[in-house]
């Protein structure tokens, strides 16, 4: 079972990979978690 946190992370991921795809690229969305600050590929998005 997923946190509430991982889902929004998940959430996010999924959210960058139709943006990119949108945008004619490949649909990836890549989203990097440490000590609460999230680091998301192409945008930075700090959680605390």
């Amino acid at each position: 079972m997923l946190t509430n946190k991982e889902k929004e992370y998940l959430e996010l991921a999924v959210s960058l990979a139709e943006e990119a795809l949108n945008k004619g690229d490949q649909p990836f969305g890549s989203v990097k978690e440490f000590e609460d600050r999230v680091k998301a590929l192409h945008k930075e998005y700090y959680r605390k």
